[in-house]
């Protein structure tokens, strides 16, 4: 009997020693986690970085022009993916915004994780772009697709940034939003506020944006490997 209760308790000191360690490192983990936070998204006037992208090989009457209009002042990169859910469901009123921003002078790049079908482009002439290795997304701190970001061209410039190649210089644009379209990803609530269109208007002014940062739905980045 000493013996058996002898060794009772040495095993329940192992439990207990076991319990002890797995509650100490559950707490450094806790503890590591907090004091490594994810990026923050990149913040209005913040200079634009650079795009390192790879054209879309369409059909020839689809095909990506290699040259931007010189008086460009507004940009709008649509960072998506064509299997995200949120995608298809802001893909139509990102693309009725088209008039607006080209009102403003503007251009939209569609730009995907992935290669892109002919018959999945979001309109005949949309420059469509592929970001393979993630430097753009990674660049512009993309932690969620569908993620919008608006620039604005600081100056004008000796040479056109958009002549083609595989980096985009934007060394003359600065961020003005970052965000979604709304707050609405399913296109349901009645009166919300339209983030991007109340961006646009706002730069149809000035540089500055009222809400220049808003909060992206849909699905997280980097996605899982695709062949």
């Amino acid at each position: 009997m000493p013996h058996f209760s002898k060794l009772r308790l040495q095993q329940l000191a192992i439990l207990l020693g076991v319990w002890a360690l797995w509650l100490v490192g559950g707490a450094l983990e806790t503890t590591s986690k907090a004091q490594v936070p994810e990026k923050a998204p990149l913040r209005w006037g913040e200079r634009a970085p650079g795009l390192h992208l790879q054209p879309f090989r369409a059909p020839l009457r689809h095909r990506n022009s290699g040259r931007h209009p010189q008086n460009q002042k507004i940009l709008l990169l649509v960072f998506g993916d064509i299997a995200c859910p949120a995608y298809h469901l802001y893909l139509p009123r990102i693309v009725g915004l088209k008039e607006k921003i080209a009102e403003l002078n503007g251009e939209i790049l569609w730009i995907y994780p992935h290669a892109l079908d002919s018959n999945l482009i979001p309109y005949p002439g949309a420059k469509v772009f592929k970001d393979l290795l993630g430097q753009s997304m990674g660049a512009y701190r993309i932690a969620r697709l569908p993620t919008l970001v608006v620039l604005q061209k600081d100056r004008e410039q000796a040479r056109n940034p958009f002549l083609w190649s595989r980096k985009i210089r934007l060394g003359n644009w600065s961020i003005r939003y970052v965000g979604a379209v709304d707050q609405d990803p399913e296109g349901r609530a009645i009166g919300i506020r339209q983030d991007l269109v109340e961006a646009l208007r706002d730069l149809s002014q000035s540089s500055y944006v009222r809400i220049p940062a808003t909060r992206t739905h849909g699905c997280p980045y980097p996605v899982t490997q695709r062949p």
